[in-house]
């Protein structure tokens, strides 16, 4: 007994020294790019992450806003009530769609990274695809305001690294 008292006690000094030693800088993190900040330039947002992010001010959710106060963010752009609901509606299916493909991604049992990767092309498809039917129920003139939206409401308020 007192041996492996001993033998826990002498490990534990034995810790203790190895983390009070200076330890070397761990590795650098690299980004593919600098910030880009959308108050500055908000040309190099791209589309697909100022639509998720409209969709996650405008989906329903465990945290969401009243419908009305998620439709506010878009009554005085010129779309007409039915265009907004589309829009909500959009947003909705497009959180059910994320939802849905991230847990079959998350129980599959692929490596973390390739989660990761197959992940952001998944979302980036869904979006893409949210987007694309949206447009066309809309019409070309309420698609221009929605990308009016975008250019000088969302895009200004992201800031994110090159690789996100």
């Amino acid at each position: 007994m007192r041996k492996c008292n001993r033998i826990s006690i002498l490990f534990f000094i034995s810790a203790m020294v190895v983390l009070a030693q200076p330890q070397p800088p761990g590795p650098i993190v690299s980004y593919q790019g600098a910030m880009i900040d959308g108050s500055v330039t908000p040309g190099k947002i791209p589309d697909l992450v100022a639509w998720r992010m409209l969709f996650i001010v405008l989906a329903d959710g465990p945290h969401a806003q009243s419908y009305s106060r998620r439709a506010a963010h878009l009554r005085d752009t010129g779309l007409s009530e039915l265009e907004i609901s589309q829009c909500i509606q959009a947003a909705n299916v497009a959180a059910k769609r994320l939802t849905s493909g991230e847990r079959k991604v998350q129980a599959s049992s692929m490596p973390m990274d390739e989660k990761t990767q197959t992940l952001r092309i998944q979302r980036d498809r869904i979006i893409q695809e949210v987007v694309s039917e949206l447009e066309k129920r809309l019409g070309f003139a309420s698609a221009l305001k929605l990308q009016t939206i975008l250019r000088d409401r969302v895009k200004p308020r992201i800031r994110m690294t090159a690789e996100q």
